[in-house]
Order: C-alpha cells, then structure tokens, then sequence
C-alpha cells in the first residue's frame, strides 16, 4: 500500500484545497469542463493504473524499482502523473462529445454501469485498496462510463 501512497502524494494537495471549495459535497474535483466533473478518486485511479503499468512493463525484465524506471523520456513519477492527466482530460472529451451529438443515455444504460461499477469495486479485494485511497464507487462508476459512451460514440 506505500506504493499507492506515494502515487497519491502529488495530487493530493490539490485534492485537499478542492475538499475545502467543494460546497459540501464529499467529493474532490481536480478538474470540470462542459459541465462534468473529475474526482480526485478517478486521478488517483489513473495514477494507480499508470504505476501498474510500469510495473508490469515487458522491458523491466530485471525487476527494477518502479520508481527507478523511466518511460517515454520522463522519470516514473512525472510519467505516471502524465498518463493520469491525459486519461482525466480524454473522460472530459469523450464525455463532452457524447453531449454535443446529442447521444442518448438511458435509464438502463445507467443501471447497467452503477451495477457493473459495484461488482469491479468490490471484486478481488478491490475495495480495500480504492477505500484506503480514497477511491469511491462513483469514481469507478465513472472511468466505466467513459468506455460506455466512447463506444456509444464511435458507432
């Protein structure tokens, strides 16, 4: 879990400032365009995929220290910080898109993706890792929505 802590270092100054202008909503955003949000729990998701990334990476054949590791000319904390922006601003866009065509997304669309959010957040001992990250269901909910409206999208 100290891995995941340290992923979390750098945004969580920003999520903590945000925590303080959120109006009562026990949400973070860490950034908003065309009227949707991104949580501080979809950030560190991404942070967290990006670090798995690395860490899996088929050229680390001798195991090196994620944190050693260099990727795309940018250190591992600046990659994973890079990736985890890129994937938050490529939501905003597709989510964004998916509005400007007019797209429909019904009531079944949306049961279908809370009741696919709940069963990745508590599958395979998921839940302790995203609670102790502070990556709540809504945020899974969300980074699953994106690949429901992309494929909506490109139909």
């Amino acid at each position: 879990m100290k891995t995941i802590k340290k992923i979390t270092a750098s945004v969580l100054g920003a999520a903590i400032l945000a925590s303080f202008t959120a109006c009562g909503e026990n949400t973070a955003i860490v950034a908003n365009y065309g009227g949707h949000d991104v949580s501080a729990g979809m950030f560190i998701h991404n942070q967290y995929a990006a670090y798995t990334e690395l860490q899996t990476d088929p050229e680390n054949k001798e195991g090196v220290d994620v944190w050693a590791m260099t990727k795309d000319g940018m250190s591992a904390e600046e990659y994973i910080n890079s990736y985890a922006k890129e994937e938050c601003v490529k939501y905003l866009a597709i989510v964004t898109k998916f509005d400007e065509l007019g797209l429909e997304w019904s009531s079944i669309d949306q049961e279908a993706l809370e009741s696919d959010a709940e069963y990745f957040y508590e599958r395979d001992g998921y839940t302790d890792l995203y609670k102790e990250n502070n990556i709540g269901v809504v945020s899974v909910q969300k980074m699953l929505e994106l690949y429901d409206k992309e494929d909506k999208i490109f139909e």
